[in-house]
C-alpha cells in the first residue's frame, strides 16, 4: 500500500525545497507616508475614529494604525503597519490591503482584550495577493518587540456577517463575537464580507479569558458572497479557522499547527470547502471538528457543509487527536478526504449525528484512512453506517519523519469521485483522494505558505 502514498517532503522540513524566510528581511519597506518630511498627508484617509501614526518598532518603519474605519481605507502594496490595538471596519466601510503588505499585531497592546482586526456586518475587507508572490501577512510583532513569535501574540482576524444561524431553531438567530460588543448573523447566506485571496495569518488566537479565545480567523455569519482562496492559518493558539453559521466558501484552504482543531465550525454552517490541507504537529486536537450547535443538537438548519478533496495529517503529535470529529447534529458531505496517521480517523459522536449517518444526511465516502490507530469510532452506537465500500482503510507500518501532502489515485487503490458531480459545480472535476493532483499544479508552494517549521514552502 506503502507505494501508493507519495510522501512530499514539503509541510515540514523539506530540506532541498524549503527556503528560509525572515520576517525582519531588508527589503525596501515603502514609505507609509508618500509625501514625507513635511508633508500634511492625512494618514486616517478620513476616519475620524482611526489613529495613525508612522512609528518605528524594533528598527522597522511601520504605521501604527488603532481605532474604528468607518470609510474606506488602504494598506497600500508592500506597506508595513502596526495593529496597536484593535482596529474595526465599520458597518459601510472598506478596508483594502494591497499585495504583499505586512500587518504586525502588538503582542503587548494595553488593556484587556489582544490586539485584533474585526471587520463588522455591512463592511468589506479586500485583501488579495493575487499571486504567492504578492501574500499579505498578519503576523505577531513580537520579533520586532523583542522574542520569539509564539501562538497567542496577538488576537487574529474577525470577520461578521449576516448569514443566518441556529442558535434559534428555525434560522433567524444572532450572537455576539466573542471578546468583543459585535454581532453577528441574520437571514442572507449569500451576504458579501469582500474577498481573502492569498493571505496568511500568524500567531493568533490570544486568550480573552478563561473561557473565550479567539481564532486565527473566524467568520461569524459569513455569506457565500465572500471570497476565500489560498489562505493559511499558521500556529493559532485556539482553532485556526472556524466557521459560525453562514455560507461561506473556500478553496485552497492550509491550517497548520493550531493548538486546538484546525478547522472547526458549529450553528448552522451550510459552506463549501475544496481544497484543504490541516496539519496537526507539535500541538492540536481534531483535523476537523464538526458541530451542529451544541446549545440545540436538532436545532435547523442544520450544519450542513459540502467537502471534497482534503488532506488530514497528524505528524509527530504523541495524542494524534481525530481526522475528523462528527458530533451534535451535523450533517453533511465529505468526499475525497485523505486522513493520515490520526490517533483516531472518524469519530461521529451523539444520537442525532449517528442517526443521519444512518439515514445518509452525514455522508463519509470515497475516502482512504491511512495509520495504525481506529480508523472508524462510532463510540457506543450501533447506529454508525459509514459505507466502507467506498473508504479504503489501511493500516502501514510507516514512520513518518516529515509531514507530507498524500495523493491516491482509484488506480492506487482509492475510489474517488468526481466532486463536481457528486456535489455541485462550486467543485471542481477531480480524479483523487486528498487535496494534491498527481498529475497537476502543486497549489500550496510557490512561497506563500509555511511549513510546521516555520519555513517558507517554495
Amino acid at each position: 500500500m506503502q507505494k501508493f502514498l507519495r510522501l512530499f517532503a514539503y509541510l515540514i522540513f523539506g530540506a532541498v525545497f524549503l527556503v528560509a524566510c525572515d520576517d525582519d528581511d531588508d527589503n525596501d519597506n515603502p514609505s507609509p507616508n508618500p509625501g514625507g518630511g513635511g508633508s500634511t498627508v492625512d494618514l486616517s484617509q478620513g476616519n475620524a475614529g482611526l489613529t495613525v501614526a508612522n512609528q518605528t518598532v524594533g528598527g522597522v518603519d511601520l504605521v501604527s494604525i488603532e481605532g474604528e474605519i468607518t470609510g474606506n481605507f488602504t494598506i497600500a502594496a508592500g506597506a508595513k503597519y502596526w495593529l496597536n490595538n484593535s482596529v474595526f471596519v465599520k458597518d459601510g466601510a472598506t478596508l483594502t490591503i494591497g499585495a504583499g503588505a505586512t500587518i504586525y499585531g502588538n503582542p503587548e497592546a494595553s488593556g484587556s482584550v489582544p490586539a485584533f482586526l474585526a471587520v463588522e456586518q455591512g463592511a468589506k475587507i479586500n485583501a488579495d495577493g493575487g499571486n504567492a508572490g504578492g501574500v499579505i501577512t498578519l503576523t505577531s510583532g513580537r520579533t520586532l518587540v523583542g522574542g520569539t513569535p509564539e501562538s497567542g501574540d496577538w488576537g487574529g482576524l474577525i470577520i461578521a456577517g449576516r448569514g443566518i444561524l441556529n442558535t434559534t431553531n428555525g434560522g433567524g438567530g444572532s450572537g455576539i463575537v466573542e471578546g468583543t460588543n459585535l454581532p453577528y448573523g441574520g437571514t442572507d447566506n449569500a451576504d458579501n464580507s469582500g474577498t481573502l485571496r492569498y493571505v496568511r495569518v500568524e500567531y493568533a488566537g490570544a486568550s480573552i479569558t478563561a473561557e473565550e479565545d479567539m481564532n486565527g480567523i473566524a467568520f461569524y455569519g459569513v455569506g457565500s458572497g465572500t471570497t476565500v482562496e489560498y489562505v493559511q492559518v499558521y500556529k493559532g493558539a485556539d482553532d485556526g479557522v472556524e466557521f459560525y453559521g453562514g455560507a461561506v466558501n473556500a478553496k485552497y484552504l492550509v491550517i497548520t499547527d493550531a493548538k486546538d482543531d484546525q478547522i472547526d465550525y458549529t450553528q448552522g454552517w451550510q459552506g463549501k470547502l475544496q481544497y484543504a490541507i490541516a496539519v496537526t504537529s507539535s500541538q492540536g486536537d481534531n483535523g476537523f471538528e464538526c458541530d451542529n450547535f451544541d446549545g440545540g443538537v436538532s436545532n435547523e438548519p442544520f450544519s450542513q457543509p459540502k467537502v471534497s478533496n482534503v488532506t488530514v495529517v497528524n505528524y509527530n503529535n504523541a495524542a494524534g487527536g481525530r481526522g475528523l470529529r462528527l458530533r451534535n447534529g451535523t450533517k453533511g458531505n465529505f468526499h475525497n478526504v485523505l486522513v493520515v496517521d490520526h490517533k483516531t480517523g472518524v469519530q461521529v459522536n451523539g444520537d442525532v449525528s449517528q442517526s443521519f449517518d444512518a439515514s445518509g444526511e452525514l455522508v463519509f465516502a470515497n475516502s482512504v484512512i491511512v495509520g495504525t490507530g481506529t480508523k472508524i469510532d462510532a463510540g457506543d452506537n450501533s447506529k454508525i453506517a459509514i459505507d466502507t465500500t467506498n473508504v479504503t482503510l489501511e493500516t502501514l507500518p510507516i514512520s513518518i519523519s516529515n509531514d507530507f501532502v498524500g495523493v491516491m489515485k482509484s488506480a492506487d487503490g482509492a475510489k474517488p469521485v468526481n466532486a463536481k458531480t457528486a456535489l455541485d459545480t462550486f467543485f471542481d472535476a477531480t480524479d483523487y483522494v486528498g487535496a494534491a493532483d498527481p498529475s497537476g499544479a502543486t497549489w500550496w508552494t510557490g512561497g506563500w505558505i509555511r511549513s510546521a517549521a516555520g519555513d517558507m514552502i517554495q
